[in-house]
């Protein structure tokens, strides 16, 4: 409904899905370090969701809550040989709360968005691997002109449990890190036929923060991609 200058949108999202185990779950190479399961049974789960959202002059804010409970959630997770592999969750649920503001200046577009979630593995009675605390993201998207834009995106990830504690090894758990990512894009048109170039830079991990997602896995450093698009 509208007031004013003011709208509100009001939506509850209700559903169930089913997954199927990929290929690297069921059949990856039993190794040293990690193995495939092909036992896995397939996941199933249950969702609600509700948002509401306010569009004024003040920008664009978006509410909403999600409730999700799982079967058999699939899960890579060492075992007493430190071995990753995958195996099923009987029963699990996760619930997150999500905030985002959306502002449209003359030259520039923000948006934040912060996330808090709330996660439950029932087999163990303890927070799900790999979930983290929150987490929020900023992004800043500047229009230099009509075929220059440029961009920041600064993520930040909170703390998550990455092993559980056990008879053979004590919890391991990951602070929070934030990635920065930069962006830049050029349209240019070439003769009277209007034909374009389109050059894109993106710079992924701007700052080369260290990070981990599993336990002996980093992931990449900082990472560059350009591309070049040419349209007759």
């Amino acid at each position: 409904f509208k007031k004013s200058n003011s709208s509100f949108d009001l939506n509850l999202d209700i559903g169930s899905s089913f997954q199927f185990p990929t290929m690297n779950d069921l059949f990856w190479p039993d190794g040293l370090y990690s193995g495939g399961n092909p036992e896995l049974k397939p996941e199933e789960s249950e969702y609600m969701a509700i948002s509401v959202s306010n569009q004024s002059s003040l920008g664009k804010i978006k509410l909403t809550a999600s409730f999700k409970d799982y079967e058999n959630l699939i899960l890579w997770q060492p075992n007493e040989s430190f071995k990753y592999v995958p195996i099923n969750v009987s029963s699990a649920e996760r619930t997150s709360y999500n905030l985002q503001y959306l502002k449209e200046f003359s030259r520039v577009k923000m948006q934040l968005t912060y996330n808090l979630y709330d996660s439950l593995d029932k087999d163990m009675d303890k927070k799900l691997l790999y979930v983290p605390d929150s987490s929020a993201s900023l992004l800043l998207i500047f229009k230099q002109n009509s075929s220059t834009n440029l961009s920041l995106n600064y993520k930040l990830i909170g703390d998550r449990i990455l092993q559980y504690g056990s008879d053979w090894a004590d919890q391991v758990n990951d602070k929070s890190y934030g990635l920065l990512s930069f962006g830049f894009s050029k349209k240019i048109e070439l003769g009277n036929d209007q034909n374009v170039i389109k050059a894109n830079l993106t710079v992924d991990n701007l700052l080369d923060e260290k990070y981990i997602s599993t336990i002996g896995y980093p992931e990449p450093g900082r990472s560059m991609n350009f591309t070049v698009e040419y349209q007759l």
